[in-house]
This record gives C-alpha cells, sequence and structure tokens, in this order.
C-alpha cells in the first residue's frame, strides 16, 4: 500500500510512503502508479477563506484525477467527501466538498464511488474534547434549541466502511452515506449524558440561541482572521450546526453493501474518552 505524506512519517509495516501534496505531479503519478484503488480522503476541514477550501478540496481533487488519466489504466477510485455536501449553501467546506464530488462525477470514464461520513469520532479527535472539558464544568452547550440529530461513525468503523465501498462493484458511479446503525441518529442531549456519565458530573444543558451562536462565529472568524489563523467556528460552520437534520439517508453502506458497525457511541466515546486521559488532555 502507498500513501501520501506532506511530512515525514514512521516506517510502518505494508506502507510506502511517497513524500509530496495534491500539487505535486511528480508524487501524486507515483502514488497512483499501478494502483488498483485510490482512496482519496484529503482535505480541508478549516480555512481563511474559500480560496483556501477550493485550492485543496476542489483543485486537489482534479490534480488526482489528472494523474489517475496519465495512468491510462483504469482505476477504482473512492473519494471519501462528507454528508455536509448535503447541504452545499451552508458553508465553503460543505460547498467545495460538493463540487470535489461533482468534479469526480463528470469524468465518465472513472470507476468511482462517493462516502459521505457523518460526525467522525475516536482516539484522536480532539473535536469531542471541547465537550468533555465543558461538562467538567457541569455545563453542556448545544446549538439553538438542541433539536437536531445527527449521526455518527468510528474512525474504525469508517476505515471498514471505506474499505467495504472499495471492494464492492456495486458502489460504482454510487453516492453513499454511512452510519453506525443507530436508526434515527442522536440529539445533542444524548451525547452530553453519555459524556457526563463518563466524567461522573451532573450537566446543565446550555441551550445557545441562534442568533448568539452566529454572532460568536462571526467574531471568532474575524480574530482569526486578523491573526492568520483558519477558524473552525465560522459563520458556515454556525450555519451547520444549527441544520436539525444530518442522520444518514436510505442510500447507505449500510443497506446496499450490508456494512454494520462494530463500534456503538457509548463504547466509542469511551475509547475517546480513555485516550483523553492517557494524553493528559482531560
Amino acid at each position: 500500500m502507498k500513501a501520501l505524506t506532506r511530512r515525514p512519517q514512521p516506517n510502518q509495516a505494508g506502507v510506502r510512503w511517497i513524500s509530496g501534496n495534491l500539487y505535486d505531479a511528480g508524487a501524486l503519478a507515483r502514488l497512483v502508479e499501478g494502483a488498483e484503488v485510490v482512496i482519496h480522503a484529503a482535505g480541508l476541514v478549516k480555512a481563511r477563506s474559500r480560496a483556501e477550501f477550493e485550492a485543496i478540496n476542489v483543485a486537489g481533487t482534479e490534480n488526482l484525477l489528472a494523474a489517475l488519466a496519465g495512468q491510462g489504466a483504469r482505476t477504482r477510485l473512492v473519494l471519501v467527501s462528507s454528508m455536509a455536501a448535503r447541504e452545499p449553501q451552508f458553508s465553503d467546506y460543505a460547498a467545495t466538498k460538493r463540487a470535489a464530488e461533482d468534479t469526480v462525477r463528470a469524468r465518465a470514464e472513472l470507476d468511482w464511488s462517493i462516502l459521505r461520513p457523518p460526525a467522525v469520532y475516536g482516539p484522536g479527535d480532539l473535536e469531542i474534547l471541547k465537550l468533555f472539558r465543558a461538562i467538567r464544568r457541569g455545563i453542556a452547550p448545544v446549538p439553538g434549541s438542541g433539536r437536531g440529530r445527527f449521526s455518527v461513525i468510528h474512525v474504525d468503523d469508517l476505515v471498514r466502511a471505506i474499505a467495504m465501498t472499495a471492494e464492492h462493484a456495486e458502489a460504482g458511479g454510487r453516492t453513499l452515506e454511512v452510519d453506525d446503525d443507530t436508526a434515527g441518529g442522536y440529539g445533542h442531549r444524548d451525547l452530553a449524558g453519555m459524556a457526563a456519565a463518563l466524567l461522573d458530573r451532573r450537566v446543565r444543558i446550555l441551550p445557545i440561541p441562534s442568533l448568539l451562536l452566529k454572532a460568536i462565529a462571526g467574531a471568532n472568524f474575524g480574530f482569526a482572521r486578523l491573526r492568520g489563523r483558519p477558524a473552525f467556528l465560522s459563520p458556515g460552520k454556525a450555519r451547520e450546526l444549527l441544520h436539525r437534520d444530518w442522520v444518514a439517508g436510505p442510500d447507505t453502506v449500510n443497506r446496499e453493501l450490508g456494512f454494520r458497525a462494530k463500534i456503538g457511541l457509548e463504547e466509542g466515546l469511551t475509547q475517546t474518552f480513555d485516550w483523553y486521559r492517557s494524553q493528559g488532555l482531560l
């Protein structure tokens, strides 16, 4: 197996690291040479501008497709996108993930599949850490009314879903979602309750009104730009957080390919919590 990397990586059995990036034509050519399957999971989740998102999420995808075209052979491509691509009007991130999908779909010569994960978590993820730290102080902030629902998937299960998508011919030419097999997904209170139990804390749910969340996101984005840094909480991200339906739809690898998640949210949160503690983060 070959993998593209921008920085030196430790030796890993079975992995040949290719130094380069999505703008390095030579590295991309070496990456895809002789490959039967290419999994494209690289992308930006936060940036200082729409142009930065487009440079990686869209142009980077186009560069990879050019490298594949140069190989001549028909290679299977799995694009790991995002459920945010369902609502491209919400944010620059969502719009560029959809644009990357459209770029792939437009290549009639490609043998492609697109996989849209929901919120991904597990050991190593630092986003849920913010929730744990808030709950340790006795509060659980939730966006808007807190009535939104969302699907999740543990990173280990996502890797298995990607592999299944790559292996199954039935996934060819299709855009599929994936989740942890929980019908109807979860609410913000569900997640807060599980995290509070792990911390052994009583927690008070603190709804953040839509206007206030948007104002905080706007200020955060403005300060980040002044410092020359990307902001995760941007006006676009606030719109995503306030959306009430991020639950996986009917076209999933679970339903269409028979994928079954092995790690439920309670077990996965416990793993994540234990990792935070082992790293001194909680």
